[in-house]
């Protein structure tokens, strides 16, 4: 399959339409090995009601490892009035709900990264 319309641009990789109702975020060099950790992590968050894109696969596109999710079609969330509002409720929302057990805990991530001492807990962080 060949990649579709370029819909964004971030640091660790580039997003593109992937068929019918589907995304294909496509790693950059040096990020790889991103993509595996970030499919745990954004199936797990989505399985524990986070409303958030399903993840399908890991595939590998012109020698690129890349990660398929469920396509959210709709308006640009910065165009609404209340994005703030509504932004800031989705985060409380996300806080309040325990991590499943297949998810990283983000204390030892950032242990992992020379980041020490933060408190722990077992909610998800956004």
């Amino acid at each position: 399959m060949t990649l579709g319309e370029q819909l964004g641009r971030g640091g660790s990789g580039d997003v593109y339409a992937w068929g019918p109702g589907l995304v294909l975020k496509v790693f950059k060099p040096g990020f790889e090995d991103q993509a595996r950790v970030e499919a745990v992590r954004a199936s797990a968050v989505h399985a524990a009601g986070v409303p958030s894109p399903a993840v399908h696969e890991l595939t590998t596109v012109d020698n690129r490892l890349g990660l398929v999710f469920d396509r959210a079609d709709g308006p640009w969330a910065l165009d609404w009035p209340d994005a703030a509002t509504i932004t800031a409720r989705l985060h409380a929302d996300i806080h309040d709900l325990t991590a499943p057990a297949e998810l990283p805990r983000l204390v030892d991530t950032l242990a992992d990264l020379g980041i020490d001492g933060l408190p722990d807990g077992d909610r998800i962080f956004h």
